[in-house]
């Protein structure tokens, strides 16, 4: 992720909002910065694996095989 995103823990963020120090429509947006993270970082790990995003699976997202 670039540093242009910043944001606090997510344990962090969670205790903040109950406190109420920060809004829904705030909290949203910093769990949104997270998620932008978390995908970021899982396209460059499928990257370094030689892998390629490319959606769910053909059989629609189910990993169990079908029986015979």
């Amino acid at each position: 992720m670039s540093d242009v995103h910043s944001t606090y823990p997510l344990p962090d963020l969670l205790l903040r909002w109950k406190r109420g120090e920060l809004t829904g429509d705030q909290l949203g947006g910093y769990i949104l910065q997270h998620v932008i993270s978390q995908d970021e970082r899982i396209k460059q790990l499928e990257q370094a694996r030689g892998r390629v995003q490319s959606g769910p699976p053909p059989s629609g997202g189910s990993l169990r095989s079908e029986p015979d």
